[in-house]
């Protein structure tokens, strides 16, 4: 017998959304290392495979012991490896890193609802994973020239206080627009990186898709992204800010960013 507490019904939720989720990652992992051509990228998805797939086979044991059925999840039988190949050298490691960059949010979030030990400590190894080649995933893609960093800034030398109180809402008291400030802009940057992920995942999903009402709703999704692609990218013209553009780098000198 054990002394253990129950798990509580925040913990409960927390393991069966990071089951599916977990679940649904190792089937694309497979998927990607069947279709890679490069060696360096096969190594990693494996890697990451080899670290979560025994996290899978603990949450499985977790349910059980409680008592609890455990999630369906995402099976092998659910990907077909034989299909064609539809996204670019590159694609497969981009977005295994904006799924990195999702683990990390939800993992905070479940372990602050959580209080048994061995489940705080689980997601602590799962948070150590995910950091682990959220890093892997970046280097590469810089290495290989295919992820654009953010625009540059010259440094400011000199600090300044919010003194307007309408800066929240963008505008002064004489109606006038201000200037993205660098938090801002790096907010507009992320979305521009997340939403042409997702637009191209979306294309390939709808192109693949063999149900006319599924391929309806991928396509829904995908104009939905180009939309917020398009009020990003005019806002940052607003401010005459490059968006995201593709390259490794962009300098940008416009000082009325810090303002």
């Amino acid at each position: 017998m054990t002394n253990q507490p129950k798990m509580s019904a925040a913990e409960l939720g927390s393991l069966w959304l990071t089951y599916n989720k977990k679940t649904l990652i190792l089937r694309m992992l497979e998927y990607f290392i069947e279709k890679a051509d490069d060696e360096e990228v096969k190594n990693l998805m494996s890697g990451l495979l080899e670290q979560l797939h025994p996290k899978v086979i603990e949450m499985k044991s977790m349910f059980e012991n409680e008592g609890a059925a455990c999630p369906e999840g995402f099976a092998k039988e659910d990907v077909n490896l034989g299909a064609s190949k539809l996204w670019e050298n590159g694609f497969d490691i981009m977005l295994s890193r904006v799924l990195k960059e999702i683990s990390t949010g939800l993992y905070a979030l479940h372990l602050t609802i959580s209080y048994r030990e061995d489940i705080i400590h689980f997601y602590q190894q799962l948070t150590e994973i995910t950091e682990t080649y959220y890093n892997l995933f970046t280097q590469y893609l810089l290495k290989k020239s295919i992820l654009p960093r953010p625009n540059y800034v010259t440094m400011p030398k000199a600090m300044d206080f919010i003194t307007d109180k309408q800066y929240m809402k963008g505008t002064n008291i004489l109606g006038n627009r201000r200037p993205l400030n660098i938090v801002e802009f790096g907010v507009l940057y992320r979305s521009f990186e997340s939403n042409i992920m997702g637009m191209q995942l979306l294309k390939g999903f709808a192109q693949c898709a063999k149900d006319k009402e599924v391929q309806k709703y991928f396509t829904k999704g995908m104009e939905l992204s180009k939309e917020i692609l398009k009020e990003d990218g005019d806002i940052l013209l607003q401010n005459s800010t490059p968006g995201y553009t593709g390259r490794n780098s962009h300098q940008f000198n416009d000082r009325s960013i810090f303002r």
